[in-house]
């Protein structure tokens, strides 16, 4: 992991502790300032998502690709599942209702972070992830939880809304 990567999410976590102590109301990881410094912190976190999968697709060989990508899209979906375990047990008494606070936070943020990663790989490499994805039932059931999880959250940049409706569209995602 690079230095780059592991100062943005450190300023992340104290900016996101710094604007929940800031703001009162009961909801405050919900209020704008919160969602608008969470989208910029998003942005940059995307461009190196983006810069990832043109890595990928500027290998020039489709061997090294398609084996590249079956690492990536195997670690992606098991860091959503952690993810979405570890808000399951956090969210356990609040009737299907996404509860985003300073304990979710983390873990919404990862699925959000890999829902639009995801997306970004099911749009630019369709044939492989559709070859992996759709032979994996648990996969499918991960990746419909996350979208769902997404856009409920309602913190996510427009452009990855966008590739994650897409998806959501193109594979048949149910949520």
């Amino acid at each position: 992991m690079n230095n780059k990567y592991l100062f943005l999410v450190s300023f992340f976590i104290c900016m996101i502790h710094l604007v929940y102590s800031e703001i009162d109301g009961e909801d405050k990881i919900q209020a704008p300032e919160f969602k608008e410094m969470y989208k910029k912190m998003l942005l940059e976190k995307r461009k190196a998502q983006h810069e990832a999968a043109k890595r990928i697709a500027d290998l020039g060989n489709k061997k090294k690709e398609n084996e590249m990508l079956k690492v990536v899209i195997n670690k992606l979906f098991e860091t959503l599942k952690s993810s979405l375990e570890n808000l399951a047990k956090k969210n356990k008494n609040n009737d299907n209702k996404l509860r985003i606070d300073k304990d979710s936070i983390e873990d919404v943020s990862s699925v959000i972070e890999n829902c639009a990663f995801a997306s970004d790989l099911a749009l630019r490499f369709p044939k492989f992830f559709h070859k992996v994805y759709d032979k994996n039932k648990n996969w499918q059931f991960t990746l419909e939880t996350a979208i769902s999880i997404t856009l409920q959250s309602k913190l996510a940049d427009e452009t990855s809304e966008k590739a994650i409706y897409l998806v959501k569209k193109n594979r048949k995602v149910k949520k």
